[in-house]
């Protein structure tokens, strides 16, 4: 992971949105893959990329990624609410340790991120 951008929001190791939007093959809506020998994966719901990890140099370090996003996906005081340098807004999904576990996609507004939130996705499901 690196810090190197002025206001120390980490750009990290994620691949473009369209890369994390797949079929899931598991009721909890986690989508897995490879990349250019990286293991990367997403949660997933009603066909939306909500989270996105970065690159895991090996499978096993994926796994346990996405058993604390699992975990945590609903516990909406670890999540974040980020502008990124470029101006642009993603939601952050933290562990107990405040070590970033996934982010969304990005989005033009802050209104538009937290929409990802869980109380919102809630709200949205119940509507």
């Amino acid at each position: 992971m690196n810090s190197n951008s002025p206001n120390n929001i980490k750009q990290d190791d994620y691949l473009p949105c369209s890369f994390y939007n797949g079929k899931t093959h598991s009721e909890d809506g986690i989508y897995n893959f490879a990349e250019n020998g990286k293991f990367y994966f997403s949660f997933m719901e009603d066909g939306k990329v909500i989270l996105r990890s970065e690159g895991y140099g090996n499978e096993a370090g994926r796994e346990n990624g996405i058993l604390s996003i699992l975990k945590n996906k609903d516990n909406e005081s670890l999540y974040k609410v980020l502008r990124l340098e470029d101006g642009s807004w993603v939601i952050v999904l933290e562990a107990l340790n405040h070590q970033e576990i996934a982010r969304s996609c990005v989005f033009p507004t802050e209104a538009e991120a937290r929409e990802l939130l869980p109380g919102a996705r809630a709200k949205a499901r119940e509507a």
